[in-house]
């Protein structure tokens, strides 16, 4: 593995992009594929404790002031039309996947990536939604998806975790494998442990949805740019981007 230091950055000392997202995605599989699911969750937790998560954090928020009005506190679906403001922000890699959770995908393939991405479209729909999660939660996912309890939605492409961070509250984190055998985080948000039940049933109780398209995501109606300050409106939950 590299030096802990320089994860996360390219050639040059960039930070953001696209580009950044997919050569971080790309280093976790070579350290799982050469060294194991161990080496690549240390490669994992020294990327998310370095300066690249909340730089990406960062980026995401800027867009979010930019793009929504102030008075916008809920959305289903973000779709980022500026493509240049999208190839800034990228995406990064949030998350390994254990042995269970590939075996509970439905029809997964051989060559699905272990590695869980956070899209530049889902970020921007968190930062709007779930408003109280900081840097330190989103350093925790590893932790929630890895050792969470673990619901299979009926569809077999969703995956729904829960862990309990204090006696009052818990993480909900939600992951969806995508028809081009990629998977996403979809949703991250803290609830009330009296709601987990309640919120473990509706994960079981989902009934089967559409097929999705090559990102995993349901075609949203026709919009108004203007109106929603260049991003889509309220559409699908949990969409990866």
């Amino acid at each position: 593995m590299g030096d802990p230091g320089d994860f996360g950055r390219g050639p040059g000392g960039e930070q953001a992009g696209e580009g950044r997202g997919t050569r971080l995605v790309e280093r976790l599989e070579r350290e799982i594929a050469g060294a194991g699911p161990e080496a690549a969750e240390a490669a994992l937790r020294s990327l998310l404790e370095g300066p690249t998560l909340p730089d990406f954090l960062a980026e995401v928020t800027a867009y979010r002031r930019r793009a929504f009005p102030a008075t916008v506190k809920q959305v289903r679906r973000v779709e980022i039309q500026d493509e240049a403001a999208k190839q800034r922000i990228g995406e990064i890699p949030i998350s390994t996947l254990g042995d269970q959770a590939l075996g509970a995908l439905e029809n997964a393939s051989s060559r699905l990536p272990r590695v869980v991405r956070l899209s530049a479209e889902s970020a921007v729909k968190q930062v709007i939604n779930h408003p109280d999660l900081t840097t330190g939660d989103y350093r925790r996912l590893p932790e929630v998806i890895r050792s969470g309890r673990m619901f299979r939605e009926p569809d077999g492409r969703h995956l729904a975790f829960f862990l309990e961070i204090d006696p009052r509250h818990s993480y909900k984190a939600v992951v969806k494998r995508t028809s081009n055998d990629e998977v996403f985080l979809t949703t991250f948000q803290k609830i009330g442990n009296s709601d987990v039940p309640r919120a473990e049933r509706r994960s079981l109780k989902k009934s089967r949805r559409g097929p999705p398209d090559s990102r995993g995501s349901r075609p949203a109606p026709r919009h108004d740019p203007a109106a929603h300050g260049g991003a889509s409106p309220p559409a699908e939950a949990g969409t990866p981007a």
